[in-house]
């Protein structure tokens, strides 16, 4: 589509008088990325996220515009957070590619299952869920006598925390918790 420059020109000046009108600079950036001047509109399209980070037409334009910019890993970004808040396609463009959603085990709305036997005989088919490599629990590094300065603080800390937390008896005589 062929945007006339004075078009862009006009809305740049009406732009300038309301610089907070979302909607009209998400429009120019619009017209800026059907005139394949992505750099303009990606420009615009980012000024709008800053000021409305879940604007969904602001991130389909920038989607747009950064990908016939070039830089797809951007692009693919900007399309998934339109795509996690739920939004449409506005004004014609595609987004990036996007990879294929996992199908859900059952549809929507199905009977959900009424026994811990038929959940695990819905989940048997599919895969395990990996777990995190989490390291060797070791002994921490940094004690309190290594903080300088703050001695009411951990002579505070000392009685109302570690003291008991060593001593259960004292806990015990006292009726407390360490909640």
């Amino acid at each position: 589509m062929s945007v006339p420059p004075s078009a862009l020109i006009a809305l740049e000046a009406a732009l300038a008088s309301s610089p907070t009108d979302l909607e009209l600079r998400v429009h120019l950036a619009g017209l800026y990325c059907d005139a394949e001047q992505a750099v303009a509109a990606l420009t615009h399209a980012t000024t709008a996220l800053e000021a409305q980070p879940d604007h969904v037409g602001a991130l389909r334009v920038a989607a747009r515009a950064a990908a016939a910019s070039g830089d797809m890993e951007r692009a693919k970004s900007f399309a998934r957070l339109a795509d996690a808040l739920g939004g449409s396609l506005r004004r014609g463009g595609s987004a990036p590619e996007e990879p294929t959603p996992v199908p859900l085990a059952q549809p929507i709305g199905a009977a959900l299952p009424d026994t811990a036997d038929d959940l695990l005989d819905l989940w048997s088919g599919s895969a395990a869920a990996a777990e995190p490599e989490l390291g060797q629990l070791m002994e921490p590094g940094v004690r309190l006598a290594d903080v300088g300065g703050l001695n009411d603080v951990k002579t505070q800390l000392d009685r109302s925390f570690l003291g008991p937390l060593r001593n259960p008896e004292l806990r015990a005589a006292f009726g407390k918790s360490l909640r």
